[in-house]
């Protein structure tokens, strides 16, 4: 898997303690990893792996943006 230059935003939100930021994003991990998972087609046979994995990347691409968006929605923005 490609992994992206940046690494994960750190999140802030004005007033919230570092114990309410980890709780808001341990929600959002909770609630992102709830997303269903589409299962089109079968995994590609062994050795090959790249429709398997493509679709891993999708999912792994929807949820980063479900997370950001979770944490946008509890007033928090990224600082990068």
């Amino acid at each position: 898997m490609v992994v992206a230059c940046s690494s994960a935003p750190q999140w802030e939100k004005s007033g919230a303690s570092d114990t309410q930021v980890s709780e808001d994003m341990q929600q959002c991990r909770v609630k992102t990893g709830l997303t269903p998972e589409p299962r089109v087609g079968s995994l590609a046979p062994s050795g090959t792996g790249t429709p398997a994995m493509d679709r891993a990347e999708g999912r792994d691409a929807r949820e980063a943006v479900l997370f950001d968006k979770c944490m946008q929605d509890r007033g928090y923005r990224a600082k990068r």
